[in-house]
C-alpha cells in the first residue's frame, strides 16, 4: 500500500509513481557533486551551492563525468541532426552501429547509478556552471563563450551537468540556491533514482524552503 497523506498517495497512484520517501530533511542520505576539472564552475555559484544542504556528503557515482557526457552528446547529435542541413547532419549522426554502442554504454551507466542510489536518496548537483546570464542569439551556439572565473569557457561545456543526469534519464528538480553578489539567481539540481519524480520534487521543496525561496532580481521587480 502506498504511504503518504491522502491527496499524495492519490495523485501518485494516477501518475504510476511511489510517492516520495522522506517529507522531511531528517535521515536523508545526499551525496554533492560539485565540480569537475574539465567542466568549468564559477567560484560564487560554488559558495552558494555548498550552503544549500543540511547534512550532506561529498560523494557521487564511480562514473567518469567526461565519459558520461560524450555519451549524451553522441546520442544527442543523433537526435537532432535531421533539423540541421544535409552535409552536417551526415558528420555529426555518425553510424547506427555507433550510436546502438553509445547507447549500449548508457544501459551500463544506469546499472552504475542504480547501484549508487542503494546508498544516497539524492543526488545534489549544479544546473550550469555559471549564475543567469544575458540571452544571447548571436551566431551559431557552438561558437558562443560565457564568462567564468574571469576568462571564458564555451557555453557548450557550461551545459554538461544538465546533460549528465538526462543521459541516463534521472528525474531531477531545481530548486532556487539564493543569489550572487550582483544579485543573479543561481539554482541547484536535486537528482533522484530513476521514477522517483516525487522525491525530487520534494527535495527540491525543502531545499527552498530552508533557502528562503526564489526571489526575483530587484531589476526585474514589478510594482503595481
Amino acid at each position: 500500500m502506498l504511504a503518504g497523506p491522502e491527496p499524495e498517495r492519490q495523485t501518485a497512484w494516477r501518475l504510476g509513481l511511489p510517492p516520495p520517501r522522506q517529507t522531511t530533511p531528517a535521515g536523508m542520505r545526499i551525496g554533492v557533486w560539485l565540480e569537475d576539472p574539465g567542466y568549468p564552475m564559477d567560484g560564487e555559484v560554488l559558495d552558494r551551492l555548498a550552503g544549500a544542504g543540511a547534512k550532506i556528503e561529498e560523494a557521487h557515482p564511480p562514473v567518469e563525468f567526461s565519459h558520461q557526457v560524450s555519451v549524451f552528446n553522441q546520442l544527442l547529435l543523433a537526435a537532432v541532426s535531421p533539423s540541421l542541413p544535409a552535409e552536417i547532419a551526415e558528420a555529426v549522426s555518425r553510424s547506427h552501429c555507433k550510436w546502438l554502442r553509445a547507447d549500449q554504454d548508457r544501459a551500463g551507466l544506469r546499472q552504475v547509478w542504480v547501484r549508487w542510489f542503494e546508498d544516497f536518496d539524492l543526488l545534489m548537483c549544479p544546473v550550469l556552471g555559471v549564475a543567469a546570464f544575458p540571452h544571447n542569439q548571436e551566431g551559431q551556439i557552438i561558437d558562443r563563450v560565457q564568462d567564468v572565473n574571469g576568462g571564458t569557457a564555451p557555453h557548450i561545456a557550461l551545459l554538461g551537468w544538465a546533460g549528465l543526469i538526462g543521459v541516463v534519464g534521472l528525474p531531477s528538480a531545481v530548486a532556487p540556491a539564493g543569489r550572487t553578489a550582483a544579485g543573479l539567481p543561481v539554482g541547484v539540481q536535486l537528482v533522484a533514482p530513476y521514477l522517483r519524480d516525487r522525491d525530487a520534487v520534494r527535495a527540491a521543496r525543502m531545499v527552498s524552503e530552508v533557502l528562503g525561496g526564489y526571489q526575483p532580481p530587484p531589476s526585474t521587480s514589478r510594482t503595481r
